[in-house]
C-alpha cells in the first residue's frame, strides 16, 4: 500500500524488497528517533514511548554518528556564528 517498491537497502540481504523489512517495530523505534532529532524534548518522548530513565530511552532509538554531526554543526551555526564574528 505504501509503494515499498525499493530492493537493496539492507547489506545482509541484498534482494529483499523495503516493504518486506518494515515492521511495526520499526515504526514504533522511528517515530521517536525523528521527533529527538527535530528537537523534540526528551521528557515528553519518554512519557509517550513509556521510558524511564533517559539513558534506556537513548539506547532506544536510532541516532547516527551523522545525525549527532549535523545537529552539532546546526547549533554552532545558530549560536555561535554571531559570537565567533563579533570578536573580529
Amino acid at each position: 500500500m505504501a509503494e515499498f517498491t525499493e530492493v537493496g537497502c539492507i547489506s545482509s540481504r541484498p534482494k529483499a524488497m523495503l516493504a518486506d523489512l518494515v515492521s511495526s517495530h520499526t515504526a514504533r523505534m522511528s517515530f521517536p528517533t525523528n521527533y529527538y532529532l527535530q528537537g523534540f524534548p526528551t521528557v515528553d518522548l519518554m512519557k509517550i514511548t513509556g521510558h524511564r530513565t533517559e539513558l534506556s530511552f537513548l539506547k532506544y532509538i536510532r541516532v547516527s554518528k551523522l545525525d549527532t554531526a549535523k545537529r552539532l554543526s546546526e547549533h554552532i551555526k545558530a549560536n555561535w556564528s554571531k559570537k565567533l564574528m563579533s570578536v573580529h
